[in-house]
Parts: C-alpha cells; sequence; structure tokens
C-alpha cells in the first residue's frame, strides 16, 4: 500500500507540479512569464543560465516560498546566492519540492521530497560573451526509499552591441544527468531579451522571449516545444525601485510586481494556469544584495 502512495505521489508531482520543462524558480522570472534564459547578473542566474552570473555586480541572496492554495501538501522553496570574484562569479542554490498525501480510515500519511543542490560558476570570456556551468546533485527521500544522483547545467550568453541591452542565450539543463540509475531527459533553452532605458535611467524597460525543449514530457513521445515571453517596467529613483511585470508561457498567464528599498527587495508573482492542473498559484520572493559591490 505505501508503494502505492510513494508512486501515486511521484506521479502528482511529474504531472502536476512539473507541467512544463522545467520548474520556474524565483518571483520574478515567473512573474516574466519564465522567459529568464537571457536576463543575468542576480542570483537566479544560477538556476537558469549559469552563464549570466559572470554579470553580477554584487553579491547577492534569494529566497523563494511557493504557495498553491488548491493543493497544500505540496511545498517548494528555493534559496539562490552568487557572489562576484576576481575572475567571474559563483553561485550556489537549494531547492526543496515535497509532498504529502493522507489515505485510508486512520489517514496513514506517506511523504515524499526532493533536494537539488547546485555549485555554479560564470565567467566573461570576451567582451561580451559569457559561459557557465552549474554541478548538480539531487537527493530523493521517502518513507519507502532514497535515492541521489548527479548531473549538470551549462550556458552561454551574448551581448553583440556594448550601446544596446540586447542580449541572446542558451542553456542545456540536466545534461548527463540520473537520478537512481536512471537517466533525466536533458531540456534545452534558448532565449533572447532586451532592455532600453531612458530619462537619465530612472525608466527602464525589459522584453524577453524564451523556448525550451526536451523529449517525452508527461509520457508524450517526441520532442515538445515550449514558448514563454516577459515584459517588465522598472522605475529607479535613488534609494527606491518599483517594477511591474507580465508575461505568458504554454501553460499559464502570469504577472507581479517588486519594491525595493536600499538593498532590500520583495518580489510577489501569480500564476494563472490555462490547464486544468494544481490551480492557480504564488510566489514570493525576497532579495537581498551585499553593500560591497565588485567595482567598489
Amino acid at each position: 500500500m505505501k508503494k502505492t502512495i510513494f508512486i501515486f505521489t511521484v506521479l502528482l508531482l511529474a504531472r502536476l507540479l512539473f507541467p512544463v520543462t522545467d520548474l520556474q524558480l524565483g518571483a520574478r522570472p515567473q512573474a516574466m512569464g519564465g522567459a529568464y534564459t537571457a536576463l543575468s547578473g542576480d542570483a537566479n542566474s544560477v538556476y537558469w543560465n549559469p552563464a549570466g552570473l559572470a554579470g553580477s555586480k554584487h553579491g547577492e541572496f534569494q529566497f523563494m516560498h511557493w504557495m498553491i492554495p488548491d493543493v497544500d501538501h505540496i511545498i517548494v522553496d528555493y534559496l539562490a546566492f552568487s557572489y562576484p570574484v576576481s575572475a567571474g562569479a559563483l553561485g550556489f542554490a537549494w531547492v526543496r519540492e515535497g509532498a504529502t498525501l493522507e489515505e485510508g480510515i486512520n489517514a496513514d500519511e506517506t511523504s515524499m521530497s526532493e533536494n537539488q543542490l547546485y555549485f555554479s560558476y560564470g565567467l566573461e570570456l570576451v567582451k561580451g560573451l559569457s559561459a557557465g556551468a552549474s554541478l548538480k546533485r539531487f537527493t530523493i527521500s521517502s518513507d519507502i526509499g532514497d535515492g541521489s544522483g548527479f548531473g549538470f547545467d551549462a550556458g552561454v550568453l551574448y551581448q553583440p552591441f556594448e550601446a544596446h541591452k540586447w542580449t541572446v542565450a542558451a542553456t542545456g539543463k540536466n545534461l548527463l544527468a540520473d537520478m537512481k540509475d536512471e537517466m533525466i531527459k536533458p531540456s534545452y533553452n534558448f532565449g533572447t531579451s532586451y532592455s532600453v532605458a531612458f530619462s537619465e535611467n530612472m525608466h527602464n524597460i525589459t522584453v524577453a522571449l524564451d523556448l525550451s525543449t526536451k523529449e517525452d514530457i508527461n509520457e508524450t513521445e517526441g520532442v515538445t516545444v515550449k514558448f514563454a515571453t516577459g515584459l517588465e517596467y522598472a522605475f529607479l529613483y535613488s534609494d527606491y525601485s518599483f517594477a511591474l511585470r507580465g508575461g505568458l508561457n504554454s501553460n499559464a498567464a502570469t504577472a507581479g510586481f517588486g519594491i525595493g528599498w536600499n538593498y532590500l527587495a520583495f518580489d510577489y508573482a501569480i500564476v494563472l494556469m490555462n490547464e486544468d492542473t494544481i490551480g492557480d498559484s504564488h510566489k514570493f520572493g525576497i532579495v537581498w544584495k551585499f553593500r560591497q559591490s565588485v567595482s567598489e
């Protein structure tokens, strides 16, 4: 019976929680629809594209909690950290996904959790071209057994024109990854973004587009292609910042905002699903930038 419940739990996570090619972690990336492969310079690069770490100006810490009102037994939390060094930048992330189910008259409880650890590095190879990689450690814990595995991500990011903030990027995720001696299908993301600032850099508009591919999603044979697009307007004044965000992807419409003061910021995203899966959800994020910048 417990094995049956555990398998059901795994299927629930795989089919309902992860209907796209990958989790979309971070409140800001999620609010922009998950179009984040070509955006760089913050701790979210550890998860989305380690090449983006090369653009880090400050050390940064991020925390995100995913709240799913209609499915209260699923938990997803995310921590990310980045820090520029003399050549490039280092990054670390921890992702915890968990589910608990109750079954039977006695409400017997079965739980399962997965942890992912990322150790990342990004470096600018030549002017405008950056590359990065992440070593990943997977672990699964459950009432009937445990498992673990390794994999890695790799990415590139290119800004062809120094005067214009146009970026193109690509990542390969879960490359040569395994879990409990079974290979995990890799996914490939391709993204582009463009940012324009005006009024003495007080106003900034960013648009982004991602395409992602993966084989055999949800037992569907062949390669599935997903899209994501996002828009952000940011207002910066002295030590204060405010941003409005919106996005659209193959499974959901998204929206959100960010409020910042000095080196602390709060981000929020809402995900409006267009499929009958886990229902709408909310992501809350805290960002803390270290006061010392790499140039100071």
